[in-house]
């Protein structure tokens, strides 16, 4: 069986799809090597052969409450991850991840989109190297509209017709690429065009890639895009007895989960949808994250609670409010649940707005979050029965229709 490089990095919801595939390689009988960020390590214990740390570590990083929020901006996200973290450290994932490579032996590498530095490092080695992909926005598809309207305006003074989106594209693969000069150079030192390696990309040609997300998201199938199934929840873990005791005393809670990274980002938003789900009389268990809290019960209809893994709560509740991260999303749906988006940034607007098409659930822009609008979303989520009805159907349906196992990814790719 071959021996299998996985690099990835980010937030918890970037790396948990990994870790969900490593879980499966080695159930299977493969040996998997991952390249992951250090501080998430212990979420590959009993399934990686071997680790590598990837930076930036937290102390690189130096996680605070400004970095954070000045990631999280809406229209400036993705440059400012470009060309402030990813381009300075893909020289050190490169040598990293190609040190652990050459010591593993590994005969393929499925590497995260945003670990370039590691994907270089894996090709630069001959190893093949299929890239994956966390959520539709990645695959940059020509079949979408153009996206980073923002960006299309500004480098052509107009909104894009829909007949000039190659060329729209294009431009903006060329704006991206102004940003990671050290990776273009990299690229370049591995004999690799920069247009061809890349995070987005309009020109290249791929005979593979992996898609960790549902394939009933993307608008149009992907050729050669093979989708990794979701893998199987680990076993629900007892919940404390006041959390129990809560459940007990009234009607399903709404679950209110904006993942990791938000409740430092936007430490406002969980109390505005506190105030949301006390106006229209619903009960709410507030997620604060894997930060380590007491469980705190905030009056007869609400309760707060940390550290509990959010999909432990979904088959106790109604509904969820959540920040439109790829992992938040795939739990909610394979729990057949309807939803509210929260987005802040990066992907999550993107993904907000599939949801919306697919009728599998509401959204409110960053700029028009408050109680009202919230509350309106939520009332819309709970009680449109087309909304409710689609989230049951993904449930039955969607999420095996088109996905593959991890051993079948493995044995089309012909490994």
């Amino acid at each position: 069986m071959p021996r299998i490089f996985l690099s990835c990095w980010g937030t918890l919801g970037e790396v948990l799809p990994f870790a969900g595939f490593a879980r499966d390689l080695t159930t299977a009988g493969h040996e998997v090597f991952v390249a992951g960020p250090e501080n998430l390590r212990v979420i590959f214990d009993g399934t990686a052969t071997g680790y590598c740390a990837l930076p930036p570590g937290p102390r690189e990083m130096q996680v605070t409450v400004d970095t954070v929020r000045h990631l999280f901006n809406p229209t400036l996200s993705w440059e400012r991850l470009l060309s402030q973290v990813i381009d300075p450290y893909c020289e050190a994932q490169f040598h990293e991840a190609g040190r652990f490579i050459q010591k593993s032996g590994v005969d393929v590498a499925f590497c995260s989109w945003i670990t370039p530095g590691a994907s270089l490092a894996a090709e630069a080695s001959g190893t093949p190297t299929i890239r994956c992909h966390l959520y539709p926005q990645s695959l940059f598809q020509k079949s979408d509209l153009p996206l980073f309207s923002r960006w299309c305006r500004a480098m052509t003074g107009s909104r894009p017709k829909i007949t000039d989106r190659i060329e729209t594209r294009r431009a903006i693969v060329q704006h991206f690429s102004r940003l990671t000069p050290r990776l273009n150079n990299l690229a370049a030192s591995c004999g690799l065009a920069p247009e061809t390696s890349g995070m987005f990309a309009v020109d290249r040609e791929e005979s593979h890639q992996l898609a960790l997300f549902p394939a009933a998201l993307l608008r149009k199938a992907e050729p050669g895009c093979l989708h990794l199934q979701h893998a199987a929840r680990q076993k629900l873990g007892e919940l404390p007895a006041q959390l129990t005791r809560f459940l007990a005393s009234g009607p399903a809670p709404i679950l209110v989960a904006l993942g990791s990274v938000i409740p430092i980002a936007r430490p406002d938003l969980l109390d505005l949808v506190a105030r949301a789900c006390q106006k229209i009389g619903e009960r709410a268990i507030l997620h604060h994250g894997p930060f380590n809290q007491p469980i705190v019960q905030r009056g007869p209809n609400l309760i707060s609670v940390s550290t509990l893994p959010p999909p432990w709560l979904l088959p106790r509740v109604k509904a969820v409010v959540h920040h439109g991260g790829m992992g938040s999303l795939r739990e909610t749906l394979g729990e057949g649940l309807a939803s509210v988006s929260l987005p802040q940034g990066f992907d999550q607007l993107d993904n907000a707005k599939r949801l919306e098409e697919l009728a599998l659930g509401t959204w409110v822009a960053p700029s028009r979050q408050n109680s009202e609008t919230i509350g309106r979303a939520l009332v819309r989520a709970l009680h449109q029965e087309a909304e409710t009805h689609a989230a049951k159907q993904w449930n039955k349906n969607a999420l095996t229709k088109r996905d593959l196992t991890a051993s079948s990814v493995i044995s089309t790719l012909g490994l």
